[in-house]
């Protein structure tokens, strides 16, 4: 592994997608960072991995039905639900949200960026880790042949 710069900024849901993009969600992430080897996922990593060209912000993650499906990052097909904290809080323009966190969210069909109070038991870590240029990988990345180490 190798230590990374994590953009650990607060992401803001606005009243209106429109008024909303990814690139917003990007620049909130990038008010804050943090050096260090193992962190979570960012709200920018799980839009941006949604094939779906109607996932264009948190606010349309959050606000509509299935917008950021076929995603990756969140379809893992042997579970009925997947609950997953990122590293980024949840902010509003009205405030009062300092308990709040943005979460990835896979239930049944229903796929979307969500948020949830930290205390909430249904969310658990995902590490992310960045690796360092020298190592060697074997194998094909799938559930059946995933990558390896080798040094």
């Amino acid at each position: 592994m190798t230590s990374h710069s994590f953009n650990i900024g607060a992401v803001e849901r606005l009243s209106s997608s429109s008024d909303d993009s990814i690139a917003k969600n990007i620049a909130g992430e990038k008010m804050y960072q943090w050096t260090g080897n193992v962190g979570l996922a960012n709200v920018s990593d799980i839009l941006r991995a949604s094939t779906n060209p109607l996932c264009t912000s948190v606010t349309t993650s959050y606000n509509g039905s299935n917008e950021c499906n076929s995603n990756y990052l969140l379809d893992i097909e042997t579970s009925s639900s997947l609950f997953y904290w990122t590293i980024n809080a949840y902010s509003s323009k009205s405030g009062g949200n300092s308990r709040r966190t943005w979460c990835g969210l896979m239930d049944g069909s229903y796929v979307r960026v969500n948020l949830n109070f930290t205390s909430s038991m249904d969310s658990a870590p995902r590490p992310v880790v960045f690796l360092k240029a020298d190592i060697t990988l074997t194998g094909q990345g799938t559930a059946s042949n995933p990558f390896t180490i080798m040094s």
